[in-house]
């Protein structure tokens, strides 16, 4: 599986990328540009939300986002956006041994159809093959199958990072989920 900066730079291909998150007391914000084929983090700003912004308003965050990345010269950069834990639903599942990676995306979604509090069709659904960090299953538990981490977001919420982002006047490149992106993170600055 590629680094964290290697999964960016493919992602943009080049130019800059504001990665964004937030809550409801502060705006977090990372520029990131691709050189060498590799993203690098250039600069990093943190901003405290208007007390009487409503976070619930894409409209309203989506302003005060388009005045931060204009303070930063960022105005219109395509945006990497993360969605808080409380929003998604995490669920490893083990395959097979043998499964073919080919099989992986419709196997994962037919599983997550009974797993889900909602219909699948209602969600976004990704997952990766890796380490499941916190999610490892008992060492006794262990198969010699393939293991993946699946994350689904309600369609209502993916379309909300899609409006802040339209208000701000720049486009949704990548929608992340906030945990697994500050483990990548930290494991890609430690030795």
């Amino acid at each position: 599986m590629a680094s964290f900066p290697g999964k960016l730079g493919k992602l943009f291909g080049g130019g800059r990328l504001a990665a964004v998150d937030f809550d409801r007391r502060r705006l977090r914000l990372a520029e990131s540009v691709r050189a060498a084929g590799l993203a690098t983090v250039r600069r990093l700003r943190s901003a405290e939300m208007p007390d009487d912004l409503d976070v619930n308003d894409a409209h309203a965050v989506g302003g005060f986002l388009a005045a931060t990345l204009r303070e930063m010269g960022l105005g219109g950069a395509p945006l990497l956006m993360n969605v808080p834990r409380g929003q998604a639903v995490l669920k490893p599942l083990s395959f097979p041994p043998g499964t073919a990676d080919a099989d992986l995306p419709a196997m994962v979604l037919y599983q997550m159809e009974s797993e889900l509090p909602f219909p699948v069709a209602d969600a976004v659904v990704d997952f990766t093959v890796e380490t499941h960090y916190a999610a490892e299953p008992a060492a006794q538990d262990q198969t010699e199958g393939v293991d993946v981490l699946v994350a689904a977001v309600r369609l209502g919420i993916v379309d909300y990072y899609r409006r802040v982002a339209s208000a701000a006047g720049c486009k949704l490149h990548g929608l992340g989920l906030r945990p697994y992106s500050s483990v990548r993170c930290l494991r890609s600055c430690l030795p």
